[in-house]
């Protein structure tokens, strides 16, 4: 690695305002739906609780995540919670048109989807600099 410190990169990303309205519509009906059956098949209390556990379950969908890479650390940030990595914790990356995903295991697994960090990639920001700078962190272990 080079001496060369590069700036942070921040971007947000909110997939409730870029997604189609369409899509946003039929997924918060989708969710009213269940809620109302809950509510008056089950009880109040589980109707509630449906809608609770549905908002928070997609809560990177309703409510913006902001991430940061910088030199030392990946900072990934929803409304309920922060993720602080340094790139050492990770091993190996994939990139796809939307996301990079950063794994701390060395080969591809069942468990990445539990273990890796998806930084979720928007349109309105420069994904070869982000690549660029994910490569340069962890080159040395990609496959």
């Amino acid at each position: 690695m080079t001496g060369k410190k590069h700036y942070p990169i921040f971007w947000q990303v909110h997939p409730l305002k870029e997604e189609t309205i369409l899509k946003s519509i039929l997924l918060c009906q989708i969710i009213c739906l269940i809620t109302v059956a809950s509510y008056y098949y089950v009880g109040p209390s589980y109707g509630i609780m449906a809608l609770i556990i549905l908002v928070l379950s997609l809560n990177k969908y309703f409510f913006k995540t902001s991430y940061t890479l910088d030199d030392d650390l990946v900072r990934v940030q929803t409304g309920l919670m922060t993720i602080t990595k340094r790139w050492d914790h990770f091993q190996r990356f994939v990139i796809s048109d939307k996301q990079i995903q950063l794994s701390p295991l060395s080969k591809p697994s069942r468990l990445d989807q539990f273990q890796a960090l998806s930084i979720r990639l928007s349109p309105k920001v420069n994904k070869s600099e982000i690549e660029g700078l994910v490569r340069l962190k962890l080159e040395k272990h990609h496959d």
